[in-house]
């Protein structure tokens, strides 16, 4: 009878399935999170909904050869400042707007 190594083993491999799936799955819940701490409104990569109330435009950065955008002074969507609750609530109605049409 032939000796047959450990890692060729049917159930070694099951375990090493187990475990890679387990780990793979807590790095996206820890990623999830994270993610979604950035991409909130308010912090640093995202402004506040309030900036609809300003000029926005893309500059091309010549450092980095690409277009950026840039937040400008104070420019009234529609001849209108909105709040704070104004903005987020346009901006919401937005995005189910793009979320009704995909569908």
């Amino acid at each position: 009878m032939t000796d047959i190594p450990w890692w060729v083993s049917e159930s070694f491999w099951k375990k090493i399935a187990i475990w890679v799936t387990a780990g793979a799955f807590v790095i996206l819940i820890f990623l999830t999170f994270d993610s979604l701490s950035q991409t909130s409104a308010g912090t640093r990569r995202v402004p506040a909904y309030t900036v609809i109330n300003q000029q926005l435009d893309y500059r091309k950065n010549d450092q980095t050869g690409r277009f950026q955008p840039v937040i400008g002074d104070s420019q009234p969507l529609f001849g209108k400042v909105y709040s704070a609750a104004e903005a987020e609530a346009l901006v919401d109605l937005g995005k189910k707007t793009v979320q009704a049409k995909n569908c």
